[in-house]
């Protein structure tokens, strides 16, 4: 969007500071709020100032209908990439659906001990173990990356970051 608004003829700073403000906004606010599964009204703010910028009809008019339709492009697809980045952030499993993940281990612990009923207490054991293992590690990851803007893992604003 930065290039669109350089190509042209016409005089786009407006639209430049527009974007630069909503991008510092983005790294500034949203993001660090985002940690708490929150949106920054300043972020808000900033992209209904982007969106009026390039929506003027002056804009058309200075630059062509082409520049005008690429950056309105460009605009929307940034406010699409922003609400995703929300939605996802916002998502959290259901209750429900760890306690299910959970009694169904449970079940497969049952069944895999009896299955070894019969044999050396240390095949029953170490078939025990082994599924006891890869569950605690199959649960840690899904639980780890629960929240992507929280702990440990987290997904940050640095990443594809490049100058403003």
């Amino acid at each position: 969007m930065r290039t669109l608004s350089i190509a042209p003829a016409s005089d786009m700073t407006d639209i430049r500071d527009a974007l630069r403000n909503f991008i510092l906004s983005e790294l500034q606010d949203e993001w660090p709020s985002m940690a708490d599964n929150g949106r920054s009204a300043k972020t808000e703010a900033a992209f209904g100032n982007l969106l009026c910028q390039v929506a003027d009809p002056k804009v058309a008019q200075e630059s062509g209908n082409a520049v005008h339709s690429a950056l309105l492009g460009a605009v929307s697809r940034a406010g699409v990439a922003r609400s995703e980045r929300l939605a996802i952030n916002a998502y959290s499993t259901n209750t429900v659906k760890w306690i299910s993940v959970l009694i169904l281990a449970m079940i497969t612990q049952v069944a895999i001990g009896l299955v070894h009923v019969e044999e050396m207490p240390r095949a029953q054991i170490t078939a025990l173990s082994l599924f006891t293992c890869a569950l605690v590690v199959a649960l840690g990851f899904m639980a780890v990356h629960e929240w992507p803007s929280s702990g440990a893992f987290q997904v940050g604003p640095a990443r594809g970051r490049s100058s403003i």
